[in-house]
């Protein structure tokens, strides 16, 4: 059973995982473009988040339901 971001978070006391939250978003993106009315619903979007065990991502979630992840890194 998936939760929404919202109903997990108080449910289980913890956070959305940033890649759960991409591909659950790219899925419903993909959805709104199967119908012409509701084409205009689906937006692309950058996630930008970061994680305690893996570091700072960058998602691009595309209209067509597709995730690119980035790893982020900061040189300087």
């Amino acid at each position: 059973m998936t939760l929404h971001p919202p109903k997990q978070t108080y449910a289980h006391k913890c956070g959305v995982i940033l890649d759960a939250l991409s591909r659950r978003l790219a899925n419903i993106n993909q959805a709104h473009t199967q119908h012409t009315a509701t084409c205009l619903l689906g937006i692309p979007m950058v996630l930008i988040g970061t994680d305690a065990e893996r570091g700072l991502w960058c998602f691009r979630l595309d209209l067509a339901g597709y995730v690119v992840k980035f790893h982020a890194a900061v040189a300087g």
